[in-house]
């Protein structure tokens, strides 16, 4: 009698402890797959920090290639030139981010572009201070238009490039 009772008393706590072992496996599938979606999102951040910056310079930058003194004035190429200038701190938050969210690519490969952003960063900055020191017309417009075509240039060789390195590094990573 108590043999028959045993029996169906072990089954019992095997069943109970299987759950048990159960329970902890699905707890630990559960956070692999929150950390894996925590990663997935903030590499999507990063992303879009990466574009948020780029606009940023690029806004800036279109700013002094169509500043007109005569319209604009001082205060304007003024406060142009303190953007450009608190433009590297907010930027380095982004930069700092690609080797922690991008464990695949290398620092060199963030190094070209970055490179790129700041040949336009530094042309933008300097070409605002020459403005704000008064050239003439003809040479504003000849340093306005060789922005322009190094801010053209970069967007199309890198800007789009660099996301999709981002994006398809990403998707290995997954």
């Amino acid at each position: 009698v108590t043999g028959s009772l045993i029996i169906p008393l072990l089954l019992s706590i095997l069943e109970k402890r299987y759950k048990f072992i159960e329970n902890i496996q699905k707890q630990r599938e559960d956070r692999r797959k929150q950390i894996e979606d925590q990663r997935r999102l903030g590499r999507r951040e990063t992303i879009n920090d990466t574009i948020g910056m780029w606009q940023e310079l690029y806004i800036l930058t279109t700013e002094v290639i169509y500043f007109e003194p005569d319209k604009d004035g001082n205060a304007e190429i003024n406060q142009i030139i303190t953007k450009l200038i608190r433009f590297p701190s907010s930027a380095e938050v982004t930069v700092n981010k690609w080797g922690h969210q991008y464990p695949n690519l290398k620092f060199e490969d963030h190094d070209i572009f970055l490179s790129f952003v700041n040949v336009v960063y530094q042309s933008a900055l300097s070409i605002a201070l020459y403005i704000q020191r008064g050239i003439d017309k003809k040479q504003r417009n000849e340093l306005q238009n060789m922005l322009n075509l190094i801010l053209d240039q970069v967007k199309s060789i890198v800007h789009h490039r660099m996301i999709d390195i981002f994006k398809y590094s990403a998707n290995m990573l997954e």
